[in-house]
């Protein structure tokens, strides 16, 4: 519901607190509890960096750029061109003391001081000079009006003539009379005048303040960006590309219909001061107020939005009746503060001069329902969202036009073809007259009066300068309209200036029930709002009718799970396992000892969801564009309470383990919020359970056991818990969309580079539907763990490279590779979003790690490598797997799962240890369990500490338990084969458990005669029984048995002679068919094994066997 001109004082009073914002900041976080936590500490200097910057030339500004346009000198009407307040003074002020004020204020601001003068005809010219150079001049002179009854009038008299005294040649651009009110009144007034060239509405609210400060004597605080600054920084932007950008998008603002709104277009010799008409309107109190805050805030939007909507369907309306206009778009010159944040150093809180920023907008209300809109129904809404959306596109406020149009002479020849809109708006903002004080505004016709020569021209045919004044009784809307009397009949001026009070009364009315968001709103997301409101109407539908508060993207890997989601649902939907369970529930299941306060534990998690927004999200695939999570402004905690105390002991525990289970299994709608469960189980006297489900989609590993805390510290205190206001998981997505994708692919590109194949230890059918997983826990014993350590430090190592390091070369071993690719997951969590270590939300991502497993490299150089590798990609790990695959170029060498990799590892940085604790008072946790959820057949998690914790979490229905034993037993010896000898090289290091071969070499004695016989023998002894029989058919012919025998016997011999025996092994490269039957038994006869090598295979992967 604020301005943007209630964010200028915003930033100036903080300044005066010692706190230091911007105007930027109060827009972007909106908020006092945001901007309190981004806010600085102020410099305490009391000059300018540069006392010099303000003093010499100033260039023309776009505004004053266009007054020297519309009136070509300054020695006719633009002389007197100025402003003026009336404000209240002590009585009896003396006006020595006040002209000296006055002086110092002057002093104080350089642009108080311009000179403007022309050199030659139509050329002006601006100059500050030095402090100082107005000393000999009266400010201030003194009337008496003690008898005189209509003092508002006598005040507009005394302006007028404060006028004449302007002499902007000289310097001379504020001139003041202090009147005596005698005893009419309790207070004098001082009527200021000032020339425009130096002044502005936002400008008298920095000089009154300074000039109670000047005549109190107290030092005046120092100005930041000085206006000639300003002036010069303005130049330089019109001139720059991207600005010069901007030019065709005001083109399409100025081109269209624009019909009369009078009987001709302005005629600037007949259209002048002294012919205008003027009416003056005001909305009430209980109209007002909505307009100012329910309706604005209901719509996340200003109160300009509101005003310009109402206007804008009030010239609508005005044509559409009285022009039988069929379009439903407006045409108007906006006026801005125009102070806008165009650089990062800028600081225009205390800056007075003319920042006046004017430009064309046209307002499309869209192709209404007019009946439906008087009656305040959803056109009005629809009218307001698709007013405010097209203010958000202007760039820069519209500050930039008027660079283009006036300060760039290339620019300027372009949108000079179009003239000036019709129609003028300009908002003046709200002031409060509630309180008769000192140094503030008397009050009267928009506070702040403008001054003209009667022969200056008008700028519009229409002209409507609407300003809010808090009175006692509320706060009034006050609407000044001026128009071409000559032009434009007072009927329709009447009638305009009447409906748009119509709308703006609907809008107060109803306006603030059909809010919600637009596209400006979610800069994260590129989302429509047809979108927007398809999402409001599926949330009204469910309980408390909530409504969206925001839509964010999905990060990498929470898009990976809702796709599996999808594809779940999708399987479901055609007839699949309906009973298929989602791998990406978590749960923590915590039983509690002592007198738990379920009312005080469900508020708890209520008090969670409301203070995590993410929390209460739900998903959304689309058709076109990425998916989005969609967070309502409110949901319902799914709560729910179950008592096994009536069972018999044996019955409760096997119920408890029933309920858990069920629990663990029971799906989420990732559609339908919130995606997370309380289920609290009493099972004994003062004995509980205490389940917490949830989907991983939501929050990630890191995240539950700050969750955790949070929700016991909120049981035992309540709301008024001293927790610290959470750090929004917002600010991470805000980074994650801001990085360089395509800086973070070419990383990715360069170190999957040849990837040939996929590394998988089991390739599984793409309609596996799996189970819950089962796991394998392991302990790294605390000598072993203290050697790694040792190593770790010694070689500059991280534990984390030497755990990579070990899993690589295990896998290596059981594919027979000497390139693998596996997953890890890291916490995705970038220190350099401040915060991020105690935000909640899902953070993980999960990349590949290439293992090049050289035979001549050591174990140690080995780690090395992977190590370097991390850190090199450690700044692109943001980018998803999904996405990795495709820079890669590697979607054609995955499994049929579209996998990479079927294993990860990860370190378990925040583990729940079951350990006890408190939950409230004498309750206390006697243990906390973890199920995580694993879409990978076979995860391995480590858990640091003195003894490394090894988790194997594996995929029934793919592995079972003695082959993931069997891979942790290997793990465990390549451990501590790189503590003893990191040295060795990877070609030396065994991962057989000691004693595994002893069963077939060790007791292997050919002397010794078998009661069975071998294949070998079994051949030759057909051959011997029937030599000429077909032994082998393939598609290049058949052998005999005789044939057979004898190819096999000249390959034994000659294998025999290379030195192999028995268990050699030989690696053998044959077509099926009598190459390869031939080839094995000559090996079998030499006693060696065959290792089979595919032909068809990469030559990488054979030379892996080899």
């Amino acid at each position: 519901g604020g301005d943007s001109i209630r964010s200028i004082q915003v930033v100036a009073r903080a300044r005066k607190a010692g706190l230091s914002l911007t105007t930027r900041d109060v827009f972007t976080h909106k908020t006092v509890a945001a901007l309190a936590q981004l806010a600085t500490v102020a410099p305490e200097s009391t000059a300018p960096a540069d006392p010099d910057q303000g003093i010499g030339v100033l260039e023309l500004t776009p505004i004053a750029a266009q007054l020297h346009e519309d009136t070509e000198t300054l020695d006719g009407p633009v002389r007197r061109y100025s402003q003026h307040v009336v404000v209240r003074v002590p009585a009896g002020i003396p006006l020595a003391e006040l002209d000296a004020a006055l002086h110092t204020v002057v002093d104080h601001h350089d642009a108080l001081r311009t000179r403007a003068h022309e050199p030659s005809p139509g050329l002006w010219q601006l100059e500050v000079p030095a402090p100082g150079s107005v000393a000999g001049v009266p400010l201030v002179v003194e009337a008496d009006a003690s008898s005189v009854r209509d003092l508002d009038s006598y005040a507009d008299g005394q302006a007028a003539a404060a006028r004449v005294r302007l002499d902007p040649s000289a310097g001379v651009m504020v001139q003041a009379v202090l009147i005596r009110t005698g005893a009419t009144e309790d207070t004098d007034r001082l009527v200021i005048s000032a020339h425009h060239l130096v002044i502005d509405g936002v400008s008298w609210r920095i000089l009154l303040p300074d000039l109670a400060d000047a005549v109190a004597g107290r030092a005046l605080e120092p100005v930041g960006t000085s206006y000639r600054g300003w002036s010069q920084l303005l130049v330089e932007q019109s001139r720059t590309a991207a600005r010069g950008g901007e030019v065709a998008f005001w083109q399409r603002m100025s081109e269209g219909p624009d019909p009369l709104v009078g009987t001709r277009r302005l005629d600037p010799a007949k259209d002048v001061y002294a012919g205008r008409r003027s009416l003056r309107l005001e909305l009430p109190p209980h109209l007002t107020a909505p307009l100012l805050s329910e309706v604005p805030a209901a719509f996340h939007a200003e109160v300009n939005d509101v005003l310009l909507t109402g206007f804008a369907l009030a010239v609508a309306d005005w044509r559409r009746r009285h022009r039988h206009a069929r379009f439903s778009g407006t045409l108007i010159e906006l006026e801005g503060h125009g102070r806008e944040q165009l650089a990062d150093d800028l600081d225009l809180s205390r800056t007075v001069g003319w920042f006046t920023s004017a430009f064309p907008v046209r307002l499309d209300v869209g192709d209404l329902d007019w009946d439906e809109l008087w009656a305040g129904g959803p056109a009005l809404g629809a009218a307001l969202k698709a007013v405010k959306e097209q203010l958000r596109q202007l760039p820069d406020k519209g500050v930039g036009f008027g660079l283009l149009r006036y300060l760039n002479p290339h620019a300027a020849r372009v949108l000079s073809r179009h003239p000036r809109p019709q129609i003028g708006f300009n908002y003046m903002g709200r002031f409060d007259t509630r309180e008769l004080a000192l140094w503030e505004p008397a009050g009267g016709d928009g506070v702040v009066g403008t001054g003209a020569h009667p022969g200056m021209p008008l700028p519009h045919l229409l002209d409507v300068t609407p300003a809010t004044e808090d009175r006692p009784d509320g706060p009034h809307l006050i609407a000044n309209w001026t128009w071409a009397g000559d032009a434009v009949s007072e009927e329709d001026a009447a009638d305009v200036a009447d409906t748009w009070f119509r709308a703006l009364g609907v809008l107060a009315t109803h306006g603030a029930r059909l809010g919600g968001l637009t596209p400006y709103d979610l800069p994260l997301v590129s989302v429509g709002q047809d979108e927007i409101d398809t999402y409001g109407a599926e949330l009204a539908q469910l309980p408390g009718a909530p409504a969206p508060a925001d839509v964010l993207p999905l990060t990498p890997l929470q898009q990976g799970m809702l796709f599996h989601a999808e594809l779940a649902d999708d399987a479901r939907a055609a007839g699949g396992d309906d009973g298929a369970v989602d791998v990406y529930t978590l749960q923590i299941v915590t039983d509690l000892e002592g007198p738990v306060d379920a009312a005080a534990l469900r508020e708890a998690g209520r008090e969670l969801l409301r203070r995590h927004p993410n929390l209460r999200a739900c998903f959304r695939a689309r058709e076109a564009g990425e998916p989005v999570q969609l967070i309502p402004d409110e949901i319902e905690l799914p709560w729910y309470e179950e008592d096994l105390t009536a069972l018999a002991e044996r019955e409760r525990a096997a119920a408890l383990e029933a309920v858990t289970e069920q629990e663990r299994t029971r799906r989420f709608d990732l559609r339908r919020p919130p995606l997370l469960r309380f289920t609290l189980v009493k099972h004994g006297e003062d004995r509980y359970r205490f389940i917490w489900t949830t989907h991983h989609i939501l929050v990630d590993g890191w995240s539950m056991p700050l969750l955790m805390r949070e929700l016991f510290a909120l049981c035992t205190d309540g709301a008024s818990a001293a927790l610290p206001d959470p750090v929004a998981y917002r600010d991470y997505l805000s980074w994650l969309v801001a990085q360089d994708r395509e800086a973070a692919r070419t990383a990715w590109r360069e170190a999957l580079a040849d990837v040939e194949e996929p590394t998988l230890l089991k390739p599984a059918a793409p309609d596996r539907v799996p189970g819950l997983p089962d796991s394998v826990r392991l302990e790294v014993p605390a000598e072993l763990t203290a050697e790694l350590d040792t190593l770790a430090r010694g070689r500059g190592l991280t534990m984390n490279a030497v755990v990579q390091g070990c899993w690589a070369l295990l896998l290596g071993r059981l594919t027979g590779r000497q390139d693998v690719v596996f997953g890890a997951v890291t916490s995705g969590r970038p220190a350099e979003v401040p915060g991020v270590e105690s935000m909640i939300g899902n953070f993980l991502s999960t990349v590949p790690v290439r293992a090049r497993l050289t035979p001549g490299a050591t174990l140690a150089e080995l780690l090395g490598a992977l190590q370097e590798q991390q850190t090199q990609l450690l700044p692109h790990e943001h980018l998803g797997l999904a996405e990795i695959h495709r820079a890669a170029g590697l979607t054609s060498v995955t499994g049929a799962n579209g996998e990479l990799f079927d294993t990860v590892l990860l370190f378990e940085n925040f583990p729940f240890d079951g350990s006890g604790g408190a939950a409230g008072d004498a309750v206390r946790v006697v243990h906390t369990e973890a199920q995580d959820a694993r879409h990978h057949p076979l995860s391995m998690a480590v858990f640091p500490g003195e003894a490394l914790g090894l988790r194997l979490d594996y995929a029934t229905d793919l592995f079972d338990r003695i082959e993931v034993e069997l891979v942790g037993a290997r793990f465990l010896q390549l451990l501590r084969t790189v503590a003893a000898e990191p040295d060795r090289r990877l070609a030396q290091v065994d991962v057989l458990l000691p004693g595994a071969t002893d069963g077939v070499l060790g007791s292997w004695d050919p002397t010794q005669e078998e009661e069975s016989v071998g294949v070998v023998e079994r051949v030759r002894t057909v051959a011997a029984r029937t030599p000429d029989a077909i032994a082998v058919t393939d598609p290049n012919g058949s052998v005999s048995y005789r044939r057979l025998v004898e190819l096999a016997g000249g390959l034994s011999t000659a294998l025999t002679g290379e030195g192999a025996e028995v268990g050699t092994i030989v690696g053998m490269l044959a077509d099926p068919g009598v190459p390869f039957i031939g080839g094995v038994l000559g090996v079998l006869g030499a006693g060696g094994a065959y290792l089979p090598l595919d032909p068809e295979a990469p030559q990488q992967r054979n030379a892996g066997l080899l």
